[in-house]
């Protein structure tokens, strides 16, 4: 799988992700990706919720966590 088909793919997924409530339906989802892209698990959850697989651009624009600066 290209790099290019794999981001897609993970933008398809993203989406999904995020729309689906309850265990049942995000493991089935997770068990799906996990085994189309062969990336263990902890790691497709990172790049599902967001927290991984942002170009740089992506980066700059999401906030960042923790106390706000004074």
């Amino acid at each position: 799988m290209s790099r290019n088909t794999r981001n897609e793919y993970l933008e398809k997924m993203r989406s999904r992700y995020g729309r689906y409530t309850g265990k049942r339906a995000k493991t089935r989802l997770l068990d799906e990706f996990c085994q189309v892209t062969e990336h263990e698990r902890k790691y497709a959850t990172k790049l599902l919720c967001g927290r991984r697989g942002l170009s740089p651009a992506e980066r700059a624009t999401t906030s960042q966590g923790g106390r706000p600066r004074t």
